[in-house]
């Protein structure tokens, strides 16, 4: 993203929507460790969308906001985010485990 952001506009905004799916990807990702297991088939009828869950709470897309989400997926216990947006996403994740 960093070396991307260097080259002409179009370049960039090319380059951007792959990484914009790419993050979108990881953020699912991250949802994905708060779903509950599917053991039968009436689960598969409970499956949420993780990404539509959160999209407005999801922050733009830039190098900070990527650097935060790397660091909560590295984290194997707890996590410390005081970034708001990502702060919203992981208590609505939360929610799917734990309050549904």
């Amino acid at each position: 993203m960093i070396q991307s952001e260097k080259l002409s506009a179009a370049c960039n905004e090319r380059d951007r929507i792959g990484y914009q799916q790419l993050f979108d990807e990881a953020i699912t990702k991250l949802g994905g460790f708060f779903k509950p297991p599917i053991l039968s088939e009436e689960d598969v009828g409970k499956d949420v969308n993780m990404l539509s869950l959160v999209k407005e709470n999801m922050p733009a897309l830039s190098v900070a906001n990527v650097k935060k989400l790397a660091e909560i997926l590295r984290k194997e216990t707890g996590c410390n985010q005081l970034d708001i947006n990502y702060c919203a996403i992981l208590r609505k994740f939360h929610r799917i485990r734990y309050a549904m």
